[in-house]
């Protein structure tokens, strides 16, 4: 039951934040959850997902990579991840919206966060600790590896 409620709700929601107006949030792409956008998307591919966007900022996940870019008038925000960032230095990503879009860090002690989650005794805790705490792939490297999905993705669709 809860998860036939969970897969009715709408997959973006816009509302409205001081300084910029109507804004429409979602995971993967306007149009999909799991269409995935980064901060090398080209305009080319990424124009047609926003051709049916109202608002003039659109703020999205999935890849978990901060960036803030403009496409066609349409600002293309990407928070990052608090618990799992792609980015060159350790840190919690997250977004301040509202007067304006702030990409923010907040440093912790990711020592610190491993010894709590090794506590937990969670099946695989090591690998994940490894590869998303203490060794993420950097920006660069998870943005090119995501456009790679991306770009597999497009040529496997029927034509």
């Amino acid at each position: 039951e809860r998860v036939e409620r969970l897969a009715a709700l709408p997959t973006t929601v816009a509302l409205d934040v001081a300084g910029l107006g109507p804004t429409l949030f979602g995971h993967g792409s306007p149009r999909s959850d799991e269409e995935i956008v980064t901060r090398l998307t080209p305009a080319g591919r990424l124009r047609p997902m926003l051709v049916d966007v109202a608002e003039r900022t659109v703020v999205l996940g999935h890849t978990h990579v901060q960036f803030d870019r403009t496409v066609d008038g349409v600002r293309v925000v990407n928070p990052g991840s608090v618990g799992m960032p792609y980015e060159d230095t350790p840190g919690a990503r997250w977004a301040l919206l509202g007067p304006e879009v702030e990409l923010r860090t907040t440093a912790y002690d990711v020592e610190a966060a491993a010894a709590r989650l090794r506590a937990g005794g969670l099946p695989g805790v090591e690998e994940w600790i490894d590869g998303f705490l203490l060794h993420p792939a950097g920006a660069a490297e998870a943005s090119a590896h995501f456009e790679g999905v991306a770009t597999a993705s497009e040529d496997d669709r029927p034509g």
